[in-house]
């Protein structure tokens, strides 16, 4: 029975990136690898500017998914996101990962502290 659960699941490998995450630089390119895994739909906006001409402009709609860290990697992540809120396009700007806190260190204390 389980043999057959664990065949109908998609695995990808996401390998090991040799980047330090309290570089922002580097933590920008770890996000940008982890982009590739992401939904993205291509498409053409059109926005009508103050003066009646209308801007158009290439962008990408993404699906986006968590990335899940501990507290320092979840602000990380806001930072470099935050660093690039000026780029042009929805990948660029690292849109499609969600940071999201993982209760890791608090799992671990409540855990010793009813095995123990």
């Amino acid at each position: 029975m389980c043999n057959k659960i664990f065949a109908s699941v998609f695995q990808v490998p996401l390998g090991v990136l040799f980047y330090n995450e309290t570089k922002v630089n580097e933590m920008c390119s770890i996000m940008e690898s982890l982009q590739q895994y992401i939904p993205v739909k291509p498409c053409t906006v059109i926005e009508t500017l103050p003066d009646g001409t209308d801007f158009t402009y290439d962008d990408f709609i993404v699906h986006p998914i968590l990335l899940r860290g501990d507290l320092l990697t979840t602000l990380r992540a806001k930072g470099a996101q935050l660093l690039r809120s000026n780029h042009e396009n929805t990948l660029d700007r690292l849109e499609g990962l969600l940071p999201f806190t993982e209760d890791w260190h608090t799992r671990q204390t409540l855990m010793k502290v009813c095995f123990n």
